[in-house]
């Protein structure tokens, strides 16, 4: 195959890996990526009505967790160095797929 068919495919194949991680990280607990939750604390509840209070701490959490609605106050954000450790992730990934891909198809057969 010609280096120019080869960096083709590894161009499509990059943006469908990237693409891919992308949904993989929005529907999956990979909880790595830095965060701010607000989350229940029940070790302090309130005496009168029972309820335990929203304590927000620094932690790490998901996409998925991210991306959903807030169950009772309870939250999850992403913070900036959470969202370039996702783009790192996903794009680091393609990367690394297109890259081997090249290698291969780009090679002069014996």
């Amino acid at each position: 195959m010609t280096k120019s068919k080869a960096s083709l495919v590894a161009t499509i194949t990059f943006f469908a890996t990237t693409g891919f991680m992308v949904l993989l990280c929005a529907n999956a607990h990979i909880d790595f990526f830095p965060c701010k939750k607000t989350v229940r604390d029940f070790a302090h509840t309130d005496s009168f009505t029972g309820e335990a209070k929203l304590v927000t701490q620094d932690g790490t959490c998901a996409l998925l967790d991210h991306l959903r609605d807030d169950i009772g106050g309870e939250k999850a954000e992403l913070t900036g160095v959470g969202w370039a450790m996702l783009a790192a992730f996903c794009i680091g990934i393609g990367l690394a797929d297109s890259a081997i891909l090249y290698t291969i198809l780009s090679r002069k057969p014996a």
